[in-house]
């Protein structure tokens, strides 16, 4: 899980979007499933498993299987791509820096968004939806745990994928008003489901949960400023922001 090309070389087509321009790869793929990866350097490219993959995805009763994000805010560079998976080569390639899932739940939208610093999510919800409907299923870590400062960890081998807590806020009539209490994460530790605790908020304006610090491996965040959202064409090899050598490694299966 988490590759554009599988270990026959051919296109990973659940793979929707790709970005290697942090520490922390991901992969938006099919099903409303985001992978994180962390490539081991140490490691020889030729080594059956090169890195190590957290698995997110959205769930719930309500959620829209079929949603199809879309890119956003175009970056101003772009990449070639010469690979086994394109070999007459592609040229100019711009990436994007952010991800837009249009009404994943009723009346919710969902922004992944991309800097140097790392990967960023935001919960859009807008009057008529239910942040409730928001459930997290994290799949591919040894563990998941809560931390004293309400961050999400998700370990793997030794390591740790961190989701710091978010915060909450509306825009009334121009001006920004921070929902009361932080949002600590909820464990429902069954099913290894995730939500948002939640304080008191005006349903008539949209609300926003915004997730503003970056992902982080090994508890730092990511250096290096990647594209996401940069599609991936029917041959399987990745486009925008990053390490373009890494396609063709096989990461966590």
């Amino acid at each position: 899980m988490g590759q554009v090309l599988t270990t026959d070389e051919d296109p990973a087509t659940d793979v929707l979007h790709a970005s290697y321009g942090n520490e922390l790869h991901l992969f938006a793929r099919t099903e409303q499933r985001l992978s994180f990866v962390h490539f081991d350097p140490t490691l020889d490219s030729t080594a059956q498993d090169t890195g190590y993959h957290v698995m997110m995805q959205l769930t719930g009763e309500s959620v829209d299987r079929e949603c199809i994000p879309h890119t956003a805010e175009p970056t101003s560079w772009f990449h070639n791509y010469y690979l086994p998976g394109c070999p007459q080569g592609e040229a100019a390639i711009y990436g994007h820096h952010r991800l837009i899932y249009a009404d994943v739940y009723p009346m919710v939208d969902m922004h992944v968004y991309s800097n140097k610093w790392g990967y960023k999510l935001y919960f859009v919800i807008r009057p008529g939806g239910d942040p409730t409907d928001i459930l997290l299923q994290f799949t591919g870590q040894d563990s998941l745990g809560i931390d004293v400062q309400g961050a999400l960890k998700a370990y793997v081998s030794g390591r740790q994928i961190r989701l710091p807590h978010g915060i909450a806020y509306q825009v009334i009539n121009g001006s920004t008003v921070q929902v009361p209490w932080w949002l600590p994460y909820q464990e429902i530790t069954s099913d290894l489901l995730v939500n948002f605790g939640l304080g008191t908020y005006d349903p008539a304006h949209p609300l926003v949960i915004d997730i503003s610090e970056s992902f982080g491996m090994l508890g730092g965040g990511g250096g290096g400023g990647g594209g996401v959202g940069s599609p991936v064409p029917e041959w399987g090899t990745l486009y925008g922001g990053g390490d373009y050598e890494q396609a063709n490694k096989v990461i966590a299966n």
